[in-house]
């Protein structure tokens, strides 16, 4: 079988840098989101990610991160261009066009507040050159006096070297570019190379020690779905970034932001959790309505106002929709209710404790019928697909949208996971039924899938991956055998502009 993770290098290599650049900047949303804060400016809180700076005039597009102290008196922003691959050189046409346009904002105090803000250059890996001469040609920037300590700092031969005088010279020469054809002088220059930053992330790569980082960070508030949350956020990202749009902690959805609130819940004032007695956790297997709690913890998540939804909760539920759903809003009612919902759409907050809870509630003849639901759900072909790639943005519009909505193809994921790594909790289950539904379900899923198979399941790969590897491996390889491969069509059904999508960020 061809190797997996090579295979899955071509986009970077053959100008797919749009998955670069949804990495880079769905890992600052993890950082607001986990309270983290942002290389080369203070540590203070990320309020507000823009994407596509251009909407908004300014000539940095990638995006421009906002910062600010709780009582709102400090500020600063980072002005980021994201270029999976770059020579910092005289004659690279995208080195040139970064200086430009950080110039042309660096000289707009609109948009740029000069010893505050700063520029960050975002690359996939360095060079050797780079990491050697322009990093600590920034550096000495940063912490020379003035203009004329600067530079003779790198005229001194045994100290400086001629690469770095190179480097010094390819921005002095696209900053001339920038300026009209006219010469910037030494002092203009300092300040510039003061401003800019030469940032090298490892995340073209799934073994990187960035995306390592990004996981272990989200995973100090949820270990056990520190992928899968990623791989939310990504999709989260590059939504909004084909729209050109703005991420702030309330415009994420309530799933993305709810589980990075329980360490900050945890982490409360010690007085009042010491003096308050700890509350008894009811046994929600002796309730009166276990049965159809069970069947809510098979289903995940749900929209009671989708007809394709309701369909799938009355086929597991083997009841009709009303009678079922009127004994959930009952234990809706209680204080410490396993269900929540809002805006019509059901969830299980904590998925894991009802299923071990109400896990001997369910039984083999459950798991056969959730399969068939699964397969038909997660099978669903998503009909955007039909659209040409520069108009699915409005697929909506088109009325070409998945008849089961997102919420239930989630739900229904996460439930694979489960039974492939928690069908413990399923007592009365046969031995191994568990794992063998989840590993029939994606096989099924997967066979004969051609590219928008996988299109439509992006998102929610890295989960069925965790349902069932030896599976989910045996169907990538497959795809990756076949000629043409689903996965070169979907590279070349990628998009550009602030419309333009990817539909493999989940397998990267």
């Amino acid at each position: 079988m061809k190797d997996f993770t090579s295979q899955l290098s071509n986009p970077f290599s053959t100008g797919g840098g749009v998955i670069f650049e949804t990495h880079v900047q769905a890992s600052f949303v993890a950082l607001m989101l986990t309270g983290g804060f942002a290389p080369c400016v203070s540590c203070l809180p990320i309020v507000k990610i823009k994407l596509q700076g251009k909407k908004d005039g300014y000539d940095t597009d990638d995006f421009i991160l906002f910062t600010q102290s709780e009582d709102g008196k400090q500020k600063q922003k980072v002005l980021g261009q994201i270029k999976h691959s770059i020579g910092i050189t005289s004659g690279n046409p995208v080195f040139r066009d970064v200086i430009r346009a950080a110039w042309n904002d660096f000289n707009d105090p609109r948009l740029f507040i000069k010893e505050k803000d700063v520029f960050a250059l975002i690359t996939g890996p360095l060079s050797a050159t780079d990491i050697n001469a322009v990093r600590p040609l920034l550096e000495w920037a940063r912490h020379s006096e003035n203009a004329e300590d600067f530079l003779k700092q790198v005229a001194l031969p045994k100290f400086s070297s001629e690469d770095k005088d190179e480097k010094l010279q390819a921005f002095r020469a696209h900053l001339k570019t920038a300026n009209g054809d006219k010469d910037v002088s030494d002092k203009e220059l300092f300040s510039f190379l003061r401003h800019f930053h030469l940032l090298g992330y490892d995340l073209d790569i799934r073994a990187g020690v960035t995306l390592s980082l990004i996981h272990s960070l989200i995973g100090q508030y949820s270990p056990e779905n520190a992928k899968s949350l990623w791989a939310s956020l990504l999709g989260e990202v590059q939504s909004a970034n084909k729209n050109a749009g703005t991420v702030t902690m309330a415009m994420l959805p309530e799933e993305l932001r709810s589980p990075f609130q329980k360490k900050s819940e945890r982490a409360g004032p010690s007085v009042s959790v010491a003096a308050a007695a700890p509350s008894p956790q009811r046994n929600w297997n002796l309730h009166p309505d276990a049965s159809d709690l069970a069947i809510a913890s098979l289903i995940g998540s749900w929209d009671e106002k989708s007809k394709a939804d309701i369909a799938i909760v009355a086929k597991l539920s083997k009841k009709d929709f009303p009678t079922w759903l009127s004994r959930i809003r009952e234990i809706l009612q209680q204080p410490d209710s396993p269900v929540a919902i809002k805006n019509g759409v059901w969830t299980v907050p904590d998925r894991k404790n009802l299923w071990q809870a109400v896990g001997a509630r369910i039984f083999d003849s459950h798991l056969d019928t959730f399969k068939e639901c699964a397969v038909a759900v997660l099978g669903e072909r998503d009909p955007k697909f039909d659209l040409l790639p520069e108009e699915r943005f409005a697929a909506s519009i088109h009325k070409k949208v998945l008849a089961h909505t997102e919420h239930l193809r989630k739900g229904i994921t996460e439930t694979l996971a489960l039974l492939g790594s928690c069908s413990s909790a399923l007592t009365y289950c046969s031995l191994d039924k568990a794992e063998g539904i989840a590993a029939l379900a994606v096989r099924e899923i997967f066979a004969d899938a051609d590219y928008v198979v996988w299109g439509s399941l992006n998102h929610l790969l890295p989960v069925i991956a965790e349902a069932a590897p030896g599976e989910f491996r045996g169907a990538v390889g497959q795809a990756l055998a076949k000629s043409p491969s689903p996965f070169d069509t979907l590279f070349q059904q990628e998009g550009s502009g602030v419309t333009g999508t990817n539909y493999l960020t989940g397998l990267l």
